[in-house]
C-alpha cells in the first residue's frame, strides 16, 4: 500500500460520508475511485451500472480517465438490499492479486458507490417528477382558470377570447389567435389578442403545421379538436407567437396542446351557450306572439259581439218595448208575453257583456293590473267571501307578462267560482330576486292534485293550459291543494329590469315580431 494512501476502513468511512453529506454523484464516485486506487495501489479503477437498454453492465465513472481497457482485474458486484445495482472493477500492477482484506473494502466501497447512485436516480426521478407537477400544475391552474371564465361566459364570442386569453397568459406569448375554417377552405381569426394584427394569415398556419413541433421556435400552432366549429369533423386552430424574450421549448409546445384540448370542450360549451340563447329567445318570441295574437283574436271576438249580437239584442228589446205599448189597449193579455221576452233580451245582452268583459277587459289596458283584477273577483264578492288584493308588485311585470298574469288569474278565480265555495279569497304580488310572484289563494273545498291527469284526459283543460301558458311565457305555475284545504296558485315571472325598463328576459324584440304576428291576427275572419 503506498505511503500516505488512506487505509481501507477510511476509504469506507470517506465513501459513506460523501453519501451521507449528498455530494454530486460524479464528485462521489471520482473521489472514492481515486482513494480506493492510493489504498490498494491499483492503476485503476472504475464503477459499471446496469443498463437493461444496453443488455448489461456500463461505465459510469473510470479513474484515471481515460481510453484504455476497463478495470477488470478484480470485479466485485455492487449489490442493494441483496440485488445487483451495479459492479465495481479495479486494475492491479501486473502479478498483483486482491487480499481478502481488500476485497472486503472493494465489497465495501462497491455497496457505498451502488448507493449512491440509486440516491442519485432517485433525487433525479423525483426532480423530474417534481418538474413534472409544475408543469402539470401550470396547466392545470389554466385549465381551471379557462373552466371558471367559460362557465360565465355568455355567448360563443366570450369562450373565443377566453380561450385565447389563456393561451397567451400560459405561454407568455406576445400574440394568441384562435381561427375557424370560414367554409371556403381558409381559415379566419374569431379571436384575437397581441399587437400583431394580420398574425397569422392561412399560410402561416399551414406552414407551421407542416414543420411540426420543434424546439427554439417562436410560433406554435395545434389544432383544437371540433372545437368552436360546426359539427362536419373540421377543427380550428390555436395560434400563439412570442416575438421577445426565450423561444418556445417542447413544454410550452405540451402545455398549448393541453390547454387546446380543453378548448375544445371550452369552445362547444360556447356554442351551446349561443345556441341555448337563440332558442330561448325564440321562445320569448314565440310566446310574447301567441300571448299578443290570443289578446289581439280576444279582442276581435269581443269587438263582433258587441258590434253584432249586442246590438241586434238591445234592438229587438227596443221593439219588444214598443209592441208592448202598442198592444197595452188592444191585446192586454199579450203584453205579459212581450215584456218577458223584452227582459231575456236584456238579460242576454248583459250576459254578453260579461263575456265580452272576459275576453277583453278594458280595465287592464285602461285602468291597470290590479283594476283588471279586481272586476273579475266581483263575482267571488257577490257570492258573499271576502276577497284581498296587494298587486302592487305586478306592475314591475312586462305588458306581455302582465296580459299573461291577468289571464291566468281569471282562470283561477273562474274555478274558484265554479268548485271552490271559498269563505276567503287573497291575491297578492311580491317581487324578489328579479322576479314578480303571483299568488291566487282561497280557503275552499280544495281537490286532489294527483287526479289532476284524469280531469285532463276528460277535458279540463283550464289549469294545464295556465300552466302551459306560463312556462311558454319563461314562467312557471304551482298549483298546491288538497281536498278540504283550499288551493294556493302560484305563477312566478320575470320582473322588468328598473335600469332599463326593459323585462329581465329582453322581451322588446320578441314583442316587436308579436306585435306584427298580432296584427296579421286580428285581420283573420
Amino acid at each position: 500500500m503506498p505511503g500516505g494512501a488512506l487505509q481501507g476502513p477510511a476509504v469506507i468511512r470517506r465513501a459513506l460520508t460523501l453519501v451521507a453529506e449528498g455530494a454530486g454523484i460524479a464528485s462521489v464516485l471520482e473521489s472514492v475511485l481515486d482513494d480506493l486506487i492510493a489504498a490498494l495501489g491499483a492503476t485503476a479503477a472504475a464503477f459499471y451500472v446496469e443498463e437493461a437498454s444496453a443488455g448489461g453492465l456500463v461505465t459510469r465513472c473510470r479513474r484515471p480517465e481515460g481510453d484504455g481497457p476497463e478495470p477488470a482485474d478484480a470485479l466485485v458486484p455492487a449489490r442493494i438490499a441483496g440485488q445487483a445495482a451495479g459492479a465495481l472493477g479495479v486494475a492491479l500492477p501486473a502479478g498483483e492479486r486482491l487480499s481478502d482484506d481488500d476485497r472486503a473494502t472493494v465489497e465495501a466501497v462497491a455497496a457505498a458507490l451502488a448507493l449512491a447512485v440509486r440516491n442519485d436516480d432517485l433525487m433525479r426521478g423525483l426532480g423530474d417528477r417534481v418538474r413534472e407537477l409544475d408543469r402539470q400544475g401550470l396547466q392545470l391552474s389554466a385549465l381551471t382558470r379557462v373552466a371558471r371564465r367559460v362557465a360565465s361566459a355568455v355567448d360563443e364570442g366570450d369562450a373565443h377570447r377566453i380561450v385565447v386569453g389563456e393561451a397567451r397568459a400560459l405561454l407568455q406569448a406576445d400574440t394568441g389567435v384562435l381561427l375557424l375554417h370560414d367554409g371556403a377552405g381558409g381559415l379566419r381569426p374569431v379571436a384575437h389578442e397581441g399587437p400583431e394584427a394580420g398574425w397569422p394569415r392561412s399560410d402561416d398556419v399551414l406552414r407551421i403545421l407542416a414543420e411540426g413541433p420543434r424546439r427554439g421556435v417562436r410560433e406554435i400552432v395545434v389544432g383544437v379538436p371540433n372545437g368552436g366549429s360546426s359539427d362536419d369533423g373540421s377543427v380550428a386552430y390555436l395560434a400563439v407567437r412570442r416575438v421577445r424574450g426565450a423561444p418556445f421549448g417542447d413544454a410550452d409546445v405540451e402545455r398549448l396542446e393541453g390547454l387546446a384540448d380543453h378548448a375544445s370542450v371550452a369552445l362547444a360549451n360556447g356554442r351551446l351557450l349561443s345556441g341555448l340563447r337563440r332558442e330561448e329567445a325564440q321562445r320569448r318570441s314565440l310566446a310574447a306572439s301567441i300571448v299578443l295574437a290570443q289578446e289581439s283574436e280576444r279582442r276581435r271576438v269581443a269587438e263582433d259581439i258587441h258590434d253584432g249580437p249586442v246590438q241586434e239584442l238591445v234592438g229587438v228589446g227596443l221593439m219588444l218595448d214598443a209592441l208592448a205599448i202598442d198592444l197595452r189597449d188592444g191585446a192586454p193579455a199579450v203584453v205579459a208575453d212581450v215584456n218577458r221576452a223584452a227582459a231575456a233580451a236584456r238579460e242576454a245582452v248583459r250576459a254578453l257583456r260579461r263575456a265580452i268583459s272576459d275576453l277583453h277587459p278594458m280595465s287592464l289596458e285602461e285602468l291597470g293590473f290590479t283594476a283588471a283584477v279586481r272586476s273579475v273577483v266581483e263575482r267571488v264578492e257577490w257570492r258573499g267571501a271576502r276577497v284581498d288584493l296587494e298587486l302592487t308588485a305586478a306592475d314591475r311585470l312586462s305588458e306581455t307578462h302582465r296580459t299573461l298574469a291577468f289571464r291566468i288569474v281569471q282562470e283561477a278565480v273562474a274555478n274558484i267560482v265554479r268548485h271552490a265555495d271559498p269563505r276567503v279569497v287573497t291575491i297578492t304580488a311580491t317581487e324578489r330576486d328579479g322576479e314578480v310572484a303571483l299568488v291566487v289563494r282561497d280557503d275552499g273545498q280544495g281537490f286532489d292534485t294527483g287526479a289532476r291527469r284524469a280531469g285532463v284526459a276528460e277535458g279540463h283543460l283550464g289549469l294545464a293550459a295556465a300552466e302551459e301558458r306560463a312556462a311558454l311565457g319563461g314562467g312557471r305555475l304551482v298549483v298546491e291543494s288538497a281536498p278540504g284545504a283550499g288551493t294556493t296558485l302560484t305563477l312566478t315571472l320575470p320582473a322588468e329590469r328598473e335600469d332599463t325598463g326593459q323585462p329581465a328576459e329582453s322581451l322588446s324584440s320578441a314583442d316587436d315580431s308579436a306585435s306584427a304576428s298580432a296584427n296579421r291576427s286580428s285581420t283573420t275572419t
